[in-house]
């Protein structure tokens, strides 16, 4: 899924339950956060953007080691992390949700890490990120 809609769907969520809209927020988009901060304007620069790459743009970047970024973050161990913290059970939720749904959009080197640093995936079944 794209950023967007998992702000979406923890503003709805987060609505729907009586928490607090913009950690809703924050948390349903919580794996992505490494990549839109540092990974986007990085991959931007490197290809002469403004802001945003291309979807092209992150063909083979998953060997980089900025990649980890992106790996770290959808992984269960993030997810142990923040089972420590002081967030509300609904909180991690949404973050663990986040996750669970990128499962079948994510494939190719991009595919779920769940054991990350492990190089074991799993694969999706659909590329939401290609045009058709």
């Amino acid at each position: 899924m794209k950023l967007l809609h998992h702000a979406l769907a923890g503003l709805v969520l987060g609505w729907a339950f009586g928490y607090d809209l913009w950690l809703s927020m924050l948390f349903s988009i919580g794996p992505d956060i490494p990549q839109a901060l540092i990974l986007y304007p990085l991959l931007a620069y490197k290809h002469k953007r403004i802001i945003l790459p291309l979807d092209g743009d992150w063909k083979n970047f998953s060997k980089s080691a900025w990649s980890h970024l992106y790996f770290a973050p959808h992984s269960l161990l993030f997810v142990a992390i923040l089972s420590f913290s002081d967030f509300s059970a609904f909180f991690i939720g949404l973050y663990s949700l986040h996750i669970l749904v990128d499962i079948p959009t994510h494939t190719g080197e991009w595919s779920i890490r769940l054991l990350w640093p492990a190089s074991w995936k799993l694969e999706g079944f659909f590329d939401a990120w290609k045009r058709s």
